[in-house]
């Protein structure tokens, strides 16, 4: 899930998705990976966070990881 998105952001998208289906997992991706910014995102129920630009390896370890669980 991108944090900066045109029209809703990405953590009010979250909010709606877990509001849903709160059993989806959500990984955020962003290039504001601050501290703040990344308690955000789990505030608003992101399961993960990775930082941009995205590092190949761990983007796939952890959606490997999200699949198997």
């Amino acid at each position: 899930m991108d944090i900066r998105l045109p029209e809703i952001d990405g953590y009010e998208l979250t909010r709606l998705i877990k509001s849903e289906n709160p059993d989806i997992k959500i990984i955020a991706h962003s290039a504001y990976v601050s501290e703040e910014d990344q308690e955000r995102a789990f505030e608003a129920g992101c399961d993960d966070f990775i930082g941009k630009p995205v590092d190949k390896e761990l983007f796939f370890c952890k959606l490997i990881a999200y699949l198997n669980s």
